[in-house]
C-alpha cells in the first residue's frame, strides 16, 4: 500500500514537471507568428509568470505593441531572477532598437562578463563596442576603452581598423595606469604663494598701495606700525581716490591688541596722530587707544560754522577738529587733504566744498594751455589720435598740471559731480585728469586710470568705465573690457525693441560723440563673446551652448528644451533619463542631465537609473562612476553614493579635482553627508598647504549642523558640542595668527549666506568662532550677517555708510532703494558688492534692481555673480519678460566674462556649467 501510493505520488509529481512547463510554451511560436496580444492576454490570464524562452516572448509581444518599459522591465525581471544571460542580451537588443545605446552597451558588457560566448559572432555590438572605445579615448578614459576593446577582440574577427585604434587605446590605457599609480601631489594647485613676511617686505619695497592690495588678497592682519604707516598713506592721498573703509582697518587690526598701535604712534606727526586716532574713535569700544597727546584744540577751529566744518561738539567732532588743525599746522601732508577727515564724519557737500577750497589754493592764476583733455594732450605732445578726445571741461578746477595730489584729488571731484545733472562734467574732469597727469609724467597715473575704470564699471556704468580708460592709452585693461562688454551686452537684452540706451551710454555719446561709442560698441561686443572656458573642459562632449540652440538635435537637447519651458514635468524626466540612455558613454548627457534632475526634484527617475547602472559592476569609466554617484546622490542613498564616490575617486588621474567637483555636488544638492565626506577626502588627498579652503568649508559645515543635529541642540549631551568646539578651534589654531581674524569673518559670513539659522544655532555658533566675548567686538560685519541670518535680529545694527559689508547686512530686511551716496562713491567698489545686491533683491525700481544685479555679475567674486545672475533671471521671470530673460541666458551661454580688479586676468561668469544650466531651466514652483 505504502509503495503503491509513493508510485501514485511521484507520477503526480512527473505530470505536473511536464503540464506547468507547458502553460506558456505556445508563447514564442504566436509571437514569431505576430499574435502578440493573444500573448499578452494569455500571461496576464496566468497565475504563473514565463520565464527563459517563453518569457522572452512576452517581451517582445510587450515591445511590438509599444510597452516598452514593462518589455525592458521584464527582461530583466527574467535575468535577475533566472540568472538566463540570454534574457540580458535580447534586453540590450530591444533597448539598441530604441536608440538607447549607451544603456544597452552595459548590458553588452556585462553579459560578456557572465559567458565570453553570449555574444560570439555579434558583429553588431562590436561596432558598438569600438564607438564607445574612441568615445572613452576622448575622455580620456584610456583604460575603459582598452577593456572594450577587448571585448572586441573576443567576440569578433579582427577589424583592418583595429590595429591602429588598439595601439593608440593602449598608449592612453597604459598612460592612465602610470597616472592611478604615481599621483602627483598636487597636480593642479596654483603655485604655493610667499610666506607672509618675505609677501609683505616685498610689497613694502613698491609703496603703501601694494601693501594695502597685499592684505586684502592676501587676507592677513598687519603689524601695527604697517597699521598706521597706512593710515598716514591714506590721510596724504597715497592710496588713491577710495577711502579706508571701518571694515578694512577692522582687517588690517585684526586680534591683534590695540595697545601695539599706541605705541606706533609717536613716530609720527601731530596730524598723523590725531587722525590715527579719530579712525579708531569711529569703531567702537573694542578699538580704544589712550588718551589723545598733544595741543588741545583750538576753539576757533571748534568754532567755525560753515558747510566745511563740523559744528558738533562731541567726541567725533571734536576729534575731526584735531585733525583738521594738525594738517594747517604741517607741511608734510597737504592741508587740502582735510576732504579726507571730513568725509568720515561729515556729509558730501563739507566735504566737495573742503576738495574744491584745496584745488583753488592751488589753481594757476590764469588757465594754462592744458585746459581740456584734448588740449593738454597735444601740449605734451601725446598722441590720441586714436582715442576720443573730451570736451573742455567747463569747471573751474580743470586748469593747469597735474601731479599726483592733484590727480587723486581731480579724480575725487569727479566721482562727487558724477550723479545727477554732473555726470558728463563728472567724466570731462576726470578724462582731463588722468590725460594731463600721464602727460607730465606722473607715476600712478595708468594705475589709477584702471581702477577707476574698473571703479565705474562695478558702479554699473561700463561706457564710462571704458571712456575713462581711454584717458591713457598704456592703461588699456584687457579684462576691464572684456567684462564692460559683457554688461553692455546683458544691458542691451534687457532692452525693448525700441531702447534708446542707458543714461551710462548717454553720457558717452555727450561727452565721446556718437561716432567713439559706435566703433567701441562693436568691439567691446566682439572681446565679451570670446569665450573663456566656464569650468573643466568638456573634451569630447557637446557644451552646453552647442546643446541649447535653437537648432540642436539629439535627445540631450530636446530634453533640455523640453526642460527650459516645464522641468518639473514628468514629461521632461522620462526625456532626461532617454538622454542618459542614449549617450553612448552615458557621462556626456549625464552631466547635464543630472543637473536638471537635481533642480526639478526628478528622484523617482534618478533611482531607477541608479538601478539600472547598478547591474553594470564592471564600469571601470572614472566619469560613469562619477554619474552612478550623482545619482545615488538624488536618490538618498547615501551609503552607495558614498562607495561610488570612492571607486570614482580610485578611477581618475585626478582625485583632487574629482573630489573638489564632489563636494561642490553635495553642497548643491544640501546633502550634509555627501559634502562632509567629500571634503573630508579631497583633504585627505592634498597637502596642508592647498586644503585650507577645503579645511574651512568642512568647518562651515560642522557648523550649520548646528541648526539640525539633535546631539548638537541638546545640553545634556556635552560630548558632541566639545567636539565641534574642538573641530572649529583645530581649524583656527592650524592657521598662522596673522590670518585668524579673516578666517573667522569668512566662516561667519558663509555660515550666515547659507542660513537660515535659529537661536540654538546662533548661540552655538558664536561660542565656536568666538569663545571669548570681547573677540566678537571684533568682527561686527559678520555679527550682522549671522543676526540677520537668523531672521529676527537680537541686537540693533547700525547701516554705516563707512562699513559697507555691515550696511548690506543692516538693511536687507529694510529694502533700500538706493545706496548711501557716500558709500556708492568714495568707498572701494569691491566692499559695495554687497550692498548692491540688496538692491537687486530689494529696490523697487527694476532699473534699479537691474542695474545693480548687472554690475556685481561682471565684476563680483565667483559665489557673488551667480546670485547676482540668479537675481536677474528671477527678476525677469516674475515680470514676465521672457524674451529678456531668453536674450540673457543666449548671452550667458555664449561665455560672457567678468573681471575681477584691474589687472586680473578675466574669468566666465558662471564658472560651473552646471549652475548655468540649473539658472537656464524653468524655475521650481515655491
Amino acid at each position: 500500500m505504502v509503495a503503491r501510493r509513493a508510485r501514485q505520488w511521484l507520477l503526480t509529481g512527473a505530470m505536473f514537471a511536464l503540464v506547468l512547463p507547458g502553460c506558456h510554451h505556445k508563447l514564442p511560436k504566436l509571437a514569431a507568428a505576430g499574435k502578440h496580444v493573444e500573448v499578452i492576454e494569455h500571461v496576464q490570464g496566468s497565475r504563473r509568470v514565463p520565464k527563459g524562452k517563453p518569457g522572452r516572448a512576452y517581451a517582445t509581444s510587450l515591445a511590438a505593441v509599444g510597452r516598452i518599459d514593462e518589455a525592458r522591465a521584464f527582461l530583466m525581471h527574467d535575468f535577475r531572477h533566472t540568472g538566463d544571460v540570454r534574457s540580458l542580451v535580447a534586453l540590450a537588443d530591444l533597448e539598441v532598437q530604441q536608440g538607447l545605446r549607451g544603456i544597452a552597451l552595459t548590458r553588452f558588457s556585462r553579459a560578456h562578463s557572465l559567458n565570453s560566448r553570449a555574444l560570439k559572432g555579434r558583429t553588431d555590438v562590436c561596432d558598438l563596442l569600438r564607438e564607445r572605445a574612441r568615445q572613452f579615448l576622448a575622455e580620456d578614459e584610456g583604460l575603459a576603452a582598452d577593456q572594450d576593446m577587448r571585448r572586441v577582440a573576443s567576440v569578433c574577427e579582427a577589424a583592418p581598423e583595429d590595429a591602429r585604434l588598439v595601439t593608440e587605446i593602449g598608449q592612453a590605457a597604459a598612460a592612465q595606469a602610470r597616472g592611478q599609480r604615481t599621483l602627483a601631489e598636487c597636480s593642479d594647485c596654483p603655485p604655493q604663494p610667499a610666506p607672509i613676511a618675505q609677501a609683505l617686505a616685498q610689497a613694502k619695497a613698491k609703496g603703501p598701495l601694494a601693501v594695502a592690495r597685499l592684505a586684502h588678497l592676501r587676507g592677513f592682519e598687519l603689524p601695527p606700525q604697517d597699521v598706521v604707516e597706512l593710515l598716514r598713506a591714506d590721510l596724504a592721498g597715497e592710496l588713491g581716490v577710495d577711502l579706508v573703509t571701518h571694515d578694512t582697518l577692522r582687517a588690517w587690526v585684526g586680534n591683534q591688541p590695540i595697545d601695539g598701535i599706541d605705541k606706533a604712534l609717536p613716530a609720527y606727526s601731530p596730524a598723523v596722530q590725531a587722525y590715527v586716532r579719530l579712525r579708531f574713535s569711529l569703531l567702537g569700544p573694542a578699538y580704544t587707544l589712550g588718551e589723545a597727546k598733544g595741543p588741545q584744540v583750538n576753539q576757533d577751529v571748534l568754532g567755525r560754522t560753515d558747510s566745511a566744518r563740523p559744528t558738533t561738539t562731541d567726541s567725533a567732532g571734536i576729534a575731526l577738529s584735531n585733525v583738521l588743525e594738525r594738517l594747517s599746522e604741517q607741511s608734510e601732508i597737504p592741508a587740502s587733504n582735510g576732504w579726507r577727515v571730513l568725509a568720515l564724519v561729515g556729509d558730501l557737500r563739507a566735504v566737495e566744498f573742503e576738495l574744491g577750497t584745496g584745488l583753488r589754493n592751488r589753481a594757476p592764476a590764469k588757465p594754462t594751455v592744458a585746459d581740456s583733455g584734448a588740449q593738454g594732450a597735444e601740449a605734451s605732445d601725446i598722441d590720441v589720435g586714436a582715442r576720443a578726445s573730451a570736451p573742455a571741461p567747463v569747471h573751474w578746477a580743470a586748469t593747469g598740471p597735474v601731479d599726483q595730489v592733484k590727480l587723486v584729488d581731480l579724480l575725487t571731484l569727479a566721482r562727487l559731480r558724477s550723479n545727477g545733472d554732473n555726470a558728463d562734467q563728472a567724466l570731462e574732469i576726470a578724462r582731463f585728469a588722468l590725460t594731463n597727469a600721464d602727460a607730465g609724467g606722473v607715476a600712478q597715473a595708468q594705475d589709477l586710470a584702471r581702477q577707476e575704470a574698473w571703479h565705474r564699471l562695478a558702479s554699473g556704468k561700463p561706457w564710462q568705465a571704458i571712456a575713462v580708460m581711454d584717458a591713457v592709452a598704456a592703461a588699456r585693461d584687457v579684462g576691464i573690457e572684456r567684462a564692460a562688454g559683457s554688461a553692455i551686452a546683458l544691458h542691451t537684452a534687457l532692452c525693448s525693441e525700441n531702447c534708446s540706451g542707458t543714461e551710462d551710454r548717454g553720457v558717452a555719446v555727450r561727452v565721446m560723440g556718437e561716432k567713439w561709442v559706435q566703433q567701441q560698441q562693436k568691439l567691446l561686443m566682439q572681446a565679451a563673446r570670446t569665450r573663456v572656458q566656464p569650468g573643466p573642459d568638456p573634451g569630447a562632449c557637446p557644451t552646453l551652448r552647442e546643446l541649447m540652440v535653437g537648432d540642436a538635435v539629439g535627445p540631450l537637447a530636446k530634453a533640455l528644451r523640453a526642460a527650459r519651458t516645464d522641468a518639473i514635468s514628468p514629461g521632461v524626466a522620462q526625456k532626461l533619463r532617454t538622454a542618459i540612455e542614449s549617450d553612448i558613454s552615458l557621462s556626456c548627457a549625464g552631466r547635464y542631465s543630472v543637473a536638471v534632475m537635481l533642480k526639478a526634484g526628478h528622484k523617482v527617475t534618478a533611482e531607477v537609473l541608479a538601478d539600472e547602472l547598478s547591474q553594470a559592476p564592471q564600469i571601470l569609466s572614472s566619469a560613469q562612476l562619477e554619474l552612478q554617484a550623482e545619482l545615488a546622490v538624488i536618490a538618498g542613498r547615501r551609503e552607495q553614493a558614498e562607495m561610488l564616490s570612492k571607486a570614482a575617486g580610485g578611477a581618475s588621474v585626478q582625485p583632487q579635482a574629482y573630489w573638489r567637483r564632489a563636494a561642490a555636488f553635495g553642497r548643491l544638492a544640501d546633502n550634509r553627508e555627501f559634502e562632509a565626506h567629500s571634503l573630508r577626502q579631497a583633504i585627505l588627498h592634498l597637502p596642508p598647504e592647498h586644503s585650507n579652503d577645503l579645511r574651512q568649508a568642512l568647518v562651515v559645515r560642522a557648523l550649520l549642523d548646528t541648526t539640525m543635529g539633535e546631539s548638537l541642540r541638546d545640553p545634556e549631551v556635552p560630548a558632541a558640542r566639545e567636539a565641534l568646539m574642538h573641530q572649529t578651534a583645530e581649524y583656527f589654531d592650524g592657521l598662522s595668527a596673522a590670518e585668524r581674524w579673516h578666517a573667522r569673518e569668512d566662516v561667519a559670513r558663509s555660515v550666515a549666506a547659507r542660513g537660515p539659522l535659529d537661536d540654538t544655532a546662533l548661540s552655538l555658533i558664536r561660542q565656536a568662532l568666538w569663545p571669548e566675548s570681547m573677540a566678537m567686538m571684533r568682527h561686527p560685519a559678520a555679527m550682522a550677517a549671522l543676526e540677520q541670518a537668523r531672521g529676527q535680529p537680537m541686537i540693533e545694527l547700525t547701516p554705516d555708510p563707512l562699513a559697507p559689508v555691515q550696511w548690506a547686512a543692516a538693511v536687507r530686511h529694510a529694502k533700500p532703494e538706493q545706496l548711501p551716496s557716500k558709500m556708492g562713491l568714495l568707498c572701494p567698489a569691491h566692499e559695495v558688492r554687497e550692498g548692491r545686491l540688496v538692491l537687486a533683491k530689494h529696490a523697487g525700481q527694476p532699473e534699479v534692481r537691474r542695474t545693480a544685479a548687472i554690475a556685481v555679475a561682471t565684476t563680483g567674486t565667483p559665489a557673488q555673480r551667480e546670485t547676482a545672475i540668479l537675481l536677474l533671471l528671477q527678476d525677469l521671470a516674475q515680470s514676465k519678460s521672457t524674451a529678456q530673460r531668453e536674450r540673457v541666458l543666449a548671452l550667458l551661454l555664449d561665455g560672457l566674462v567678468a573681471s575681477v580688479g584691474p589687472d586680473q586676468p578675466p574669468q566666465p561668469i558662471f564658472t560651473d556649467r552646471r549652475r548655468l544650466l540649473m539658472a537656464a531651466v524653468a524655475p521650481k514652483p515655491g
